[in-house]
């Protein structure tokens, strides 16, 4: 009869051990080194009653200082399908006038909202007009991108979102998601920092029990994957669903009660400003979304209604592929040919004058 073999545990591998230290090190000294105020989703979320949340940036300055610098004849706000068309210098030379862009990469009608009641009017400066140029439905967006700004440029009060949040225009998930990005904030700071830095950090981090073996592109690939709408559950399918008709293309006045598209047009209007509203052309377009052009022209005769004119460039027949850059944008080579286009179609034809 053979001998029967004693089962022994096997010593705990180093390797174990570092990556718990790991692991402790992500969820709890990182987060005490950073010491972060709360810039995410979870801070923007916090203006449910219109209040700033506590632990926000001071109000940024800077933008009302330059616009008391430079009493500017023309302001131009948007994003940058804004800094990629309107070149300053040129068209100031076309006007013979003064031409100032305040415009930020990634913000949206809400951002150009705070612009124009934070900083212009405290300004003091008055411009002959205000051009806002836009995308399809941004001027309807309450989008949460760049949230940083959305800190920086509000006051501790804005009336506007208290308003927007008594009209009731969050679904079901959005709260969810809202409350739970409030949790996460609070057990892990760095989850309110928008760095692309963390990244490799994190996934150079991530335990190997993890991954699995596998790279970790391919495990962020496959997380996205089992957690795409397709694999929700059909309560928070349904939330995703409502969502997208606040966020995408859809009923105008449900949309524009839970935007600041009123708000602003109010707003310039109090002021006396004469504000012009321009759509700028997708790369893309071709006029076949029946869906959001029919968006559009109910956002023009709301407009219209307060006064507001809306130059549409969509379709423009001189506006070829070429001119384009990346995604949107036009090409810097191009930007000064598009500035030129624009006097011409707004102050020699006279469009949305």
């Amino acid at each position: 009869m053979e001998p029967t073999a004693q089962r022994t545990e096997a010593p705990r591998r180093p390797r174990q051990w570092l990556e718990l230290a790991a692991v402790l090190l992500v969820v709890f000294a990182l987060p005490a080194l950073f010491r972060v105020p709360v810039t995410g989703p979870a801070a923007v979320a916090g203006y449910g009653d219109g209040t700033k949340p506590a632990g926000a940036p001071a109000f940024d300055l800077a933008p009302l200082q330059q616009l008391r610098a430079v009493q500017p004849d023309y302001l131009f706000v948007g994003n940058s399908n804004t800094t990629t068309r309107i070149d300053e210098q040129r068209l100031g030379e076309l006007l013979d006038a003064s031409v100032l862009v305040q415009a930020t990469d990634g913000t949206t009608g809400v951002h150009w909202y705070l612009q124009l009641v934070n900083h212009l009017i405290p300004s003091g400066a008055r411009p002959r007009t205000l051009f806002v140029l836009f995308r399809d439905d941004e001027l309807l967006s309450f989008s949460q991108t760049r949230p940083e700004l959305l800190l920086a440029w509000s006051q501790d009060f804005e009336p506007a979102f208290e308003a927007i949040h008594q009209a009731d225009c969050t679904t079901r998930s959005m709260r969810m998601q809202a409350a739970a990005d409030r949790g996460i904030t609070a057990l892990w700071p760095l989850a309110a920092v928008e760095s692309d830095n963390l990244y490799p950090l994190a996934d150079a981090l991530t335990p190997a029990a993890i991954l699995q073996g596998r790279p970790a592109t391919v495990f962020h690939t496959d997380l996205n994957r089992r957690f795409g709408l397709g694999h929700m559950r059909p309560v928070a399918s349904d939330g995703m669903t409502d969502l997208g008709k606040h966020s995408g293309s859809g009923d105008f006045a449900a949309r524009a009660r839970c935007s600041v598209l009123p708000h602003l047009l109010q707003a310039a209007a109090d002021a006396e400003l004469d504000l012009v509203l321009v759509r700028v052309q997708r790369r893309t377009w071709t006029g076949d979304d029946q869906e959001i052009e029919a968006l559009v022209r109910q956002l023009a005769d709301f407009a219209a209604d307060h006064g507001v004119p809306l130059v549409d460039f969509s379709g423009d027949p001189e506006i070829p592929a070429e001119w384009y850059g990346t995604v949107d944008h036009i090409a810097d080579e191009h930007r000064e040919t598009w500035t030129e286009l624009f006097h011409q179609r707004v102050f020699v034809e006279g469009l949305g004058r």
